[in-house]
């Protein structure tokens, strides 16, 4: 007999006896060896060599095995003892690769428990926390410094804004360690802010209680309004213009808007105030790409000098085209550029020629600037309207009349025209310095 032959029963009893395995193939070559001596001897006849010796103590482990397992078969009488030895043997297996997975995850348990005793520590520091103490003194330090500057700025920002139709006070509570903020109506148990305001007197309460936190707390960080009279009545629009014009010479003031009338009063507010700088930005779109920033304001916001450059731009657009494009593509862009041209001369006769008196979009006439306003005589009147009158002849949308501009002007001729109203805006501020 082979220990090969012998393998899967003697893996199966090394997982019941320690090394039994490398102990039985020890004893198999010992055996091994003795037969081959007693051939060897027998066939000499020799009787006084010495044999290798046996050890029997893994013969003895075996058998102690051999007289287990025959316990164990013989306790199986029926199908109960054979369920109840599966089953014992089946949580001995169990119990095994628990220790074995035990085993190999014992650094996660180690940090596991480390962790588990920090959080037990914390736990007990939160529960020596007196949140109602803290509550307590929390509400008496903003009542002596922060409440009562903050109430005296807020009425700050309503004499401001010359708000009066009900008196709105500041109260605070607090909560948990916590201080928190609301407006109300003073002297009303029952009407709430909300149920009164209109929804932009809402939002100029917002932009008057952040205004009034921010110079309560003395800080001077940058601020960033996102279309702040979106909702405002017109009355109310001008007034946050100045507001936060007047605000930006203490911090840095972003304002994000649509409102082209909004950032017209944005302008004049600024330009009323003294050692100010208003920076404007647009954001453009094309085909493939949306957040484009601009240097330049939108068209509509241009003054008459960057409208004057935007047309020159304009004309270099009309040069490639005429080396590169097709006659209809040029009379298509020098069409808009005549629109274009004629609401650069509308801006000069506001800007300019009037000198701002009066304007589009503007609530008020300032009688101040009267005393600059050049003299206007005809030769000024037959120059703007021979102008206008081109334009309105060559812009896109108007049916030209049979004979007149059959054709689009050419590049020296559309160059003239730039020149022209440049010439001419030179000329007005010439004649307001004189």
């Amino acid at each position: 007999m082979e220990v090969e032959d012998q393998q899967p029963a003697i893996s199966e009893a090394a997982e019941t006896i320690e090394q039994f395995d490398k102990s039985i193939v020890s004893l198999y070559q010992v055996l091994e060896a003795r037969r081959n001596y007693l051939s060897q001897v027998l066939g000499a006849n020799r009787d006084d060599l010495g044999t290798p010796g046996i050890d029997t103590e893994e013969v003895e482990k075996l058998s102690a095995l051999i007289i287990s397992v025959s316990n164990e078969l013989r306790s199986v009488r029926d199908d109960h003892g054979l369920k109840a030895l599966v089953l014992e043997k089946s949580n001995r297996l169990l119990e095994l690769q628990n220790k074995k997975q035990f085993s190999d995850s014992l650094e996660v348990v180690k940090k596991e428990i480390v962790r588990l005793k920090a959080v037990g520590l914390y736990g007990g520091i939160e529960k020596t926390a007196n949140t109602r103490s803290l509550t307590q003194l929390g509400t008496q330090i903003n009542n002596e410094y922060v409440t009562s500057a903050l109430e005296t700025n807020f009425q700050n920002e309503l004499q401001f804004f010359g708000f009066k139709y009900f008196d709105v006070a500041t109260k605070t509570r607090g909560d948990r360690g916590n201080q928190k903020f609301k407006l109300e109506i003073v002297n009303s148990d029952k009407a709430a802010l909300g149920d009164i305001a209109s929804e932009g007197e809402a939002k100029w309460f917002a932009l008057s209680g952040a205004l009034a936190e921010l110079h309560t707390d003395n800080r001077m960080s940058c601020v960033v309004f996102d279309d702040p009279v979106n909702s405002m009545d017109h009355k109310w629009t001008e007034k946050v213009a100045k507001r936060l014009v007047n605000e930006s010479l203490n911090r840095q003031v972003i304002i994000f808007t649509h409102d082209i009338v909004f950032l017209k009063l944005l302008c004049e507010a600024s330009e009323c105030t003294e050692s100010h700088t208003l920076t404007i930005r647009s954001l453009d779109r094309n085909r493939k790409y949306s957040g484009i920033v601009r240097s330049n304001p939108p068209w509509d916001a241009l003054p008459t000098s960057k409208r004057v450059q935007y047309l020159k731009s304009v004309l270099r657009e009309l040069r490639n085209i005429e080396k590169d494009g097709t006659e209809a593509e040029y009379d298509e862009k020098a069409a808009k550029f005549y629109g274009l041209l004629r609401e650069a001369w509308e801006r000069l006769v506001e800007e300019n020629l009037l000198n701002k008196v009066v304007q589009r979009f503007s609530r008020e006439v300032p009688t101040q600037r009267l005393k600059r306003l050049v003299d206007i005589d005809e030769t000024d009147i037959d120059r703007v309207d021979a102008a206008m009158s081109k334009c309105s002849a060559l812009l896109d949308g108007h049916d030209r009349a049979p004979g007149v501009y059959q054709n689009m002007p050419d590049l020296n001729e559309i160059k003239s025209d730039i020149d022209n109203i440049e010439g001419y805006v030179k000329d007005l501020n010439a004649r307001k310095r004189n």
